[in-house]
C-alpha cells in the first residue's frame, strides 16, 4: 500500500518553506485538478525543496482510496481522487513545518503561530463554524478554505455550532492553534474539514474540450474533441489527429528460444515495428514497420503499483463488446479501467493460462504482471486483479511484450509492501492479545498449530529489556534494535503474525528530549521492519508512572511523547491501518495522593488519544489499571476499537487467587473467566462492576515496576 522514497543524508536541513496560499485554488505550485503526473513534474523540477517524497496507495483496491502524495518534511499532502488520478485536497498537518503566505501577510512555519485570532483577523470575519465534540476539533470555514482547531475539554461549552463567538478565545485569555489546514474547490458548494467532513472535497469541474476520455472500437475514438484513428492509418493521419508524439521508439522483442546453458538469459532484438508514445494521453500506437499502418493501440491505467506508474496519464477507456458507440452508457458488456479480470473473463471467455511479464529485471520492487491473450486483444493483469494496460490490435499477436519508456520517475525511489493487505487483516483481527516471553516459544510447531486452531493469533515480545540511555538523566532506553530484520523474517516464518515492543519513558526523571526521541525513533523503526516482514507491530511507550505528580502532568508528558511517536512513525512510512497501540492510562502518579474516579481518567485519556491518534489506526490496546476505566471510554463516541492487553488486566485476580497452588486451579481458572466476560463488557461499554470481588477493584500501579 505504501511507497517509500529513499533516505535522505544525515545532516540535511530540515527548514520551512513558504508557499503561496490560494484559496478554493491550490498552494504554491501545486494546483486542484492538476494531474498526478504534473505534480510529480513539478516535484521534480525542485529536487531540493521535495526531497523526501511519500506515495501512498491501497495496493490491493487502488480505487477505493485516495492516491497520496505527502512531504513530511513540510508537513503537507495531496490527495488525488482515485479514479480520475486529479487533485482533490491539500491537507496541511503540521502548520509549524509550512509557512503561507496569503496577500502580503505570512501565516504558519516555526516563527508565525497560526491562531485562531490570527486567522480570523488576515482572512476576515466569516461564519460560525462547526464543532465536533466526538474529535474535539472547532472547523472554521470560508470559501475553499478551512482551519481546524483543537478545543480542551474545559472549554467545549464555548463551541456550540452558530453559537460561537469570533474570533474564538477563552476565558483564561488564550486562543487555539490550527492544528490542520484545509484547501478545496468549492464551486459545488460543499464544507470540507476532519472526518467525514473530509470525503466531501472532489476535484474541478474539466474545463471545456478537455481531452480525457478515449473509447476503443474498430478505431480509437475521442469523445471530447472528435478525433478518431482506425487501424491502418498512416503515421501521418496520427500526427493531423494528435499531434507530435511525446516519443517514438522501436519495438524490442524477446527471442523466446532455448538458450545455451552458457548464456540462459533471454535477448532482446529490434524490430521494425514503431511505437508512437503520447504519455499525456496514456496511450502508445503501434506502427508495423514494412507497411506504416497502425496495427495496435496500447492504453495505460497508471495505476499505483505497476512498473510505469506516473510514466503515463491515465487513459480513460471505453471498450465496447459487440456494441456500437452510440449505445456506450447503455451496453452492459464494456470494459474499462475499473473492470476487474474476473469480470472481463465474464464478458469475453476464459483464455487459459496467462504469459508472466517483468518488466525491468525480476529484482525490480513492483514484481511481475500477467499477460492474457485473445485474439486481437491482450490485457495486463496486476496481482490485485485490476489491468495494467489493454492492447487492442488488428493481428493476433497481441500478447507479445511492450517496453516503451524507463520504469520510474527521477528522484523518487518506490518500494512496496507485499504484506499491506495482511498487516490490515491481521490487525482487524486481533482483539484479545498474547505475547511470548523469548522466541523459542515458537520454535515448538506444536505450539503454534495448537493456537491457531483456538483461533489464537500468535505473536512474539521483540525487545531485548531496559538500559540506562548515555547522555540522559538516567532515563530507561530500550534494546533490541540489532538483528531486528532477520529475526523478525524468522519470526513470521515460524508462525508469528504480530510483534511487541515496549519502550518506557520516565516522568520524574525528565522527560529529556533525547529520550523522548530515541524512544519514538526506536518504536517506529521497529514497526516499520515489522510490517516490511509481515508482523504487525504493537507500538508501545509506556508512561512510568512513578512519582506524586497528578493527571494533568501524565497528560503533558503523554501528548509530547505521542507526538514524536507519531512524526518518526509517519518518517518510516508505516502502515497506520496495520498497527495496534498500546498507550498508558493517562493516571496520577503511583504516589499521589488524590486518585482520580474512572470518569477522570477516561476524560484525559479520549482527550489525548482524539489530539495525538489518527482515526486510521484499527485498534488500540490499552494498559488498563482497572475494568473500571475501559468501560467510560467505551462509552464516549470514538473512531477506534479501544480493548485491553492480555496482562495484569487480566492476569492479576487470577493469579494471586492461583497462588500455585495445585488446589486453588479451578477457582482461578473461574475468577479469569469472570475477569474476560467483565472486560468484553467494558468494551461494548455496558460494564457495571456488580459481583465484583474487593481485589479486582484494586489498581495495579507499581512504584518502580520492572518490565
Amino acid at each position: 500500500m505504501l511507497q517509500r522514497p529513499g533516505r535522505r543524508c544525515e545532516g540535511t536541513a530540515m527548514g520551512s518553506i513558504v508557499l503561496d496560499l490560494r484559496p478554493g485554488l491550490g498552494v504554491g505550485p501545486f494546483t486542484l485538478g492538476m494531474p498526478i503526473c504534473e505534480a510529480f513534474a513539478q516535484i521534480e523540477q525542485q529536487p531540493k525543496i521535495y526531497d523526501v517524497v511519500h506515495v501512498k496507495y491501497y495496493d490491493e483496491e487502488p480505487l477505493k482510496l485516495d492516491i497520496v502524495i505527502s512531504f513530511p518534511d513540510h508537513g503537507f499532502h495531496l490527495r488525488f481522487d482515485p479514479w480520475s488520478q486529479r487533485l482533490r485536497l491539500i491537507e496541511i498537518f503540521d502548520i509549524k513545518r509550512l509557512q503561507m503566505r496569503y496577500a502580503t501577510s505570512l501565516i504558519g512555519g516555526p516563527s508565525t503561530l497560526a491562531t485562531f485570532v490570527a486567522v480570523y483577523a488576515l482572512f476576515g470575519p466569516t461564519y460560525p463554524g462547526t464543532y465536533d465534540r466526538d474529535r474535539g476539533i472547532y472547523v472554521l470555514f470560508y470559501p475553499g478554505l478551512s482551519f481546524s482547531f483543537p478545543i480542551p475539554s474545559q472549554y467545549s461549552d464555548c463551541c456550540h455550532d452558530g453559537e460561537a463567538e469570533l474570533p474564538l478565545e477563552f476565558p483564561d485569555g488564550t486562543t487555539p492553534v490550527t492544528c490542520r489546514v484545509s484547501i478545496y474547490d468549492s464551486s459545488a458548494g460543499k464544507k470540507v474539514g476532519v472526518g467525514s467532513l473530509m470525503d466531501k472535497a472532489s476535484a474541478p469541474p474539466l474545463p471545456s474540450g478537455s481531452l480525457y476520455m478515449e473509447e476503443l472500437g474498430e478505431e480509437l475514438f475521442f469523445t471530447v474533441g472528435g478525433q478518431h484513428i482506425p487501424f491502418g492509418a498512416s503515421p501521418q493521419d496520427v500526427w493531423s489527429e494528435l499531434g507530435r508524439p511525446c516519443g517514438i521508439h522501436q519495438k524490442q522483442v524477446d527471442q523466446m528460444v532455448i538458450h545455451s546453458a552458457s548464456d540462459p538469459r533471454p535477448r532482446t532484438t529490434l524490430c521494425a515495428d514503431y511505437f508512437y508514445n503520447y504519455f499525456t494521453r496514456g496511450l502508445d500506437i503501434l506502427f508495423d514497420g514494412q507497411t506504416h499502418k497502425v496495427k495496435k493501440f496500447v492504453l495505460h491505467t497508471n495505476y499505483p503499483g505497476h512498473a510505469d506508474f506516473n510514466s503515463y496519464m491515465k487513459c480513460n477507456f471505453v471498450i465496447l463488446v459487440g456494441g456500437s458507440f452510440p449505445d456506450v452508457n447503455n451496453y452492459k458488456n464494456r470494459i474499462t479501467p475499473s473492470t476487474k479480470w474476473e469480470q472481463v473473463k465474464e464478458i469475453l471467455g476464459d483464455c487459459g493460462r496467462a504469459a508472466i511479464q517483468t518488466q525491468g529485471s525480476t529484482s525490480n520492487p513492483f514484481g511481475s504482471t500477467f499477460v492474457y491473450g485473445y485474439q486481437n486483444a491482450a490485457f495486463e493483469v496486476m496481482k490485485n486483479g485490476y489491468i495494467a494496460t489493454t492492447r487492442q490490435g488488428s493481428d493476433p499477436a497481441s500478447a507479445s511484450a511492450v517496453r516503451c519508456r524507463p520504469v520510474a520517475p527521477s528522484g523518487l525511489d518506490v518500494c512496496v509492501n507485499s504484506y499491506a493487505d495482511e498487516l490490515v487483516m491481521t490487525a482487524e483481527l486481533l482483539d484479545l492479545v498474547s505475547t511470548s516471553q523469548v522466541p523459542s516459544s515458537l520454535r515448538k510447531p506444536s505450539m503454534v498449530d495448537v493456537l491457531v486452531e483456538q483461533n489464537i493469533v500468535p505473536g512474539i515480545k521483540i525487545n531485548k529489556g531496559l538500559v540506562p540511555l548515555v547522555g540522559s538523566n538516567n532515563e530507561p532506553w530500550c534494546q533490541g534494535l540489532d538483528g531486528l530484520t532477520s529475526g523478525s523474517a524468522a519470526y513470521y516464518q515460524q508462525g508469528a503474525r504480530f510483534a511487541k515492543w515496549r519502550t518506557v519513558v520516565s516522568i520524574p526523571n525528565g522527560p529529556s528530549e533525547l529520550a523522548v526521541k530515541e524512544a519514538a525513533w526506536g518504536l517506529a523503526h521497529y514497526a516499520a521492519v515489522s510490517q516490511d516482514n509481515g508482523l504487525v507491530p504493537i507500538v508501545e511507550p509506556e508512561i512510568l508512572l512513578d512519582g506524586d505528580y497528578g493527571s494533568d502532568r501524565t497528560f503533558e508528558v503523554a501528548k509530547k511523547v505521542w507526538a514524536e511517536v507519531f512524526f518518526y512513525l509517519a518518517q518510516n512510512n508505516v502502515l497506520f491501518e496495520g498497527i495496534l497501540l498500546m498507550p498508558s492510562m493517562v493516571t496520577p502518579g503511583a504516589e499521589c495522593k488524590d486518585r482520580a474516579t474512572p470518569e477522570q481518567v477516561a476524560s484525559y485519556t479520549l482527550s489525548l488519544l482524539r489530539q495525538r491518534i489518527p482515526s486510521a489506526v484499527p485498534r488500540i490496546m490499552s494498559e488498563v489499571e482497572d475494568t473500571f476505566n475501559l468501560n467510560p471510554i467505551n462509552q464516549a463516541s470514538n473512531p477506534w476499537h479501544v480493548s485491553f492487553s492480555y496482562a495484569g488486566v487480566l492476569q492479576n485476580t487470577c493469579l494471586k487467587m492461583w497462588g500455585g497452588r495445585p488446589e486453588n486451579v479451578k477457582e482461578a481458572q473461574d475468577t479469569l473467566l469472570v475477569r474476560a466476560k467483565a472486560n468484553s463488557l467494558a468494551q461494548l461499554g455496558k460494564y457495571t462492576g456488580k459481583g465484583e470481588s474487593e481485589e479486582a477493584k484494586q489498581g495495579m500501579l507499581v512504584k518502580g515496576y520492572v518490565y
